[in-house]
């Protein structure tokens, strides 16, 4: 469910943040477990695994650069003052 927010802005029902943060977090921790993957102690060498971490990322970074491209695109729009 979408409500509008504040200043244009559009929400999602429940969200704390604009998943920004998110979308930094999950790039970040797959560039972690690349560094680390040769670590004796790494264990997440299975398909499941690495499909979760690096399936999250990408969808982090799309998603950031759909947010970014909407916020280039809804400043073009508005009328100058």
């Amino acid at each position: 469910m979408h409500v509008e927010g504040g200043r244009g802005r559009v929400l999602v029902a429940g969200d704390v943040t604009d998943g920004g943060e998110v979308d930094a977090f999950l790039v970040i921790h797959a560039g972690l477990h690349t560094a680390l993957r040769s670590h004796e102690d790494y264990t997440f060498h299975t398909t499941l695994s690495e499909v979760c971490i690096y399936g999250a990322a990408a969808l982090g970074l799309i998603h950031a650069a759909l947010s970014i491209r909407s916020v280039v695109y809804s400043s073009r729009a508005q009328p100058s003052r």
